[in-house]
């Protein structure tokens, strides 16, 4: 009696085809980079080198693609990391602005009168200033003329920083109600307290 042995095929293994690594066009490439410096889709599609007629309708479907929102994300990130931009530093920044004391940049001379005083303010006050103005003139005419130096200061915008504050921390909850024509009709602010919706919790 004969064995017959049977010979065993081999097979050869099916090697899987790598995917083709995305690559952005010129155009596209200049969109992500001109994308985060206003994060305005049209105005970045227009500067990228697309059409006017058509950088809206462009602009917008560019972000619809998964892998430039990808790309703008880590353009945004090493932009962020590059520049040192932290939540931490933000917050600080706004409290600076938002916690600010005009009484901080003016004496009370002997005569009661005030003047502005910018001598002895530190790097946090001076972080709330939007601008000095300065205004060498003179005053009289003849031997009653003198000169006059007139020192204008302008505060960063206190109320718009403590909003900002307000929203972060989680304090502000708009509240809109709609009419039946699904109009607009009020928007109510409500001040919550963070700390008493974490204990319900």
């Amino acid at each position: 009696m004969t064995m017959k042995k049977k010979r065993k095929s081999k097979k050869k293994a099916k090697t899987k085809a790598t995917p083709k690594k995305w690559k952005p066009t010129a155009k596209q490439q200049r969109f992500i980079e001109e994308y985060p410096i206003d994060f305005n889709a049209t105005k970045a599609s227009q500067r990228a080198g697309y059409s006017k007629k058509t950088s809206y309708s462009i602009g917008h479907e560019l972000l619809k693609k998964p892998e430039i929102q990808d790309a703008i994300q880590k353009r945004v990130g090493k932009l962020t990391t590059k520049a040192d931009i932290t939540v931490e530093r933000i917050v600080s920044e706004l409290a600076k602005v938002g916690f600010s004391n005009l009484g901080e940049y003016f004496r009370i001379s002997k005569d009661g009168e005030p003047y502005i005083d910018l001598s002895a303010i530190t790097e946090e006050q001076s972080a709330a200033l939007q601008e000095i103005m300065v205004e060498d003139f003179t005053d009289g005419r003849g031997d009653d003329a003198r000169n006059v130096r007139r020192v204008k200061i302008k505060t960063l915008d206190k109320l718009n920083a403590l909003d900002k504050l307000g929203k972060y921390l989680g304090m502000f909850v708009d509240r809109i109600n709609l009419t039946g024509e699904i109009g607009i009709k009020r928007i109510e602010r409500v001040i919550v307290d963070p700390k008493a919706s974490r204990k319900r919790k």
